[in-house]
């Protein structure tokens, strides 16, 4: 599992409605995977991109 797959899991387990995601690293860390699987699934459905 990638690091970046293993975070997304990390988080769709622990996010809660109105928590808030930074998703801050280099491209070549692969972190907009992260950020774009958040927007895509969102917990219960509420799901802001700024």
């Amino acid at each position: 599992m990638s690091d970046a797959q293993a975070a997304i899991d990390l988080l769709r387990s622990e996010l809660r409605p109105g928590d808030v995601v930074l998703v801050k690293a280099s491209r070549s860390v692969g972190l907009e995977r992260v950020a774009q699987a958040l927007l895509e699934t969102g917990a219960e459905g509420e799901v802001s991109a700024r």
